[in-house]
């Protein structure tokens, strides 16, 4: 939904939140950006003797939280900025975001999911703070890939649920 006055402020907290979770050696966390979606993705082998259980927890408790719970700071939104401008510049973003511009009149995000360089060069701080409320505000989606068995997947929903804010009296819509 975002528009060319804030094309990138979605993928800035995805690549914020994803270089905050790095803090764990154990976890390779990335950024997921698409036009329709941003997120994170993560993935890491069993520590040594770490049932599968407990690396799907332990891999979706260091996701969920940088994404759902953490709050962003300030470094890791400029290193983000300077992350973006740099994949915008090596990917010839000049072009793509007029041919955006173009094609997807209003919505540039919709064509280059990561914004244009002139909106990740200007956003400030704040407006990705806000962004990064909003989203996680919801509604938000979690997918898990359990390559063991239904116990595993359920051990990482689990993990992930503990760090969503929700309403009062309210439930996952979906299990």
């Amino acid at each position: 939904s975002e528009t060319d006055a804030d094309a990138g402020l979605g993928a800035l907290v995805a690549v914020a939140a994803a270089e905050m979770a790095k803090s764990s050696p154990e976890a390779r966390v990335e950024p997921w950006i698409v036009p329709d979606g941003i997120g994170l993705l993560v993935h890491g082998p069993a520590l040594p003797g770490e049932t599968s259980a407990a690396q799907a927890r332990r891999l979706a408790d260091v996701v969920a939280r940088s994404f759902a719970a953490d709050t962003l700071t300030v470094p890791a939104v400029s290193r983000a900025r300077a992350e973006l401008l740099r994949r915008d510049a090596r990917a010839d973003g000049l072009v793509l975001g007029v041919v955006g511009a173009a094609v997807t009149p209003d919505h540039a995000s919709w064509f280059v999911a990561s914004g244009r360089e002139e909106t990740l060069a200007r956003s400030a701080d704040a407006a990705v703070l806000a962004r990064a409320q909003a989203l996680r505000a919801g509604p938000l989606r979690v997918a898990v890939l359990a390559n063991v068995d239904v116990a595993q997947g359920d051990a990482a929903l689990r993990a992930a649920d503990r760090w969503i804010d929700r309403r009062v009296g309210g439930a996952r819509a979906c299990r």
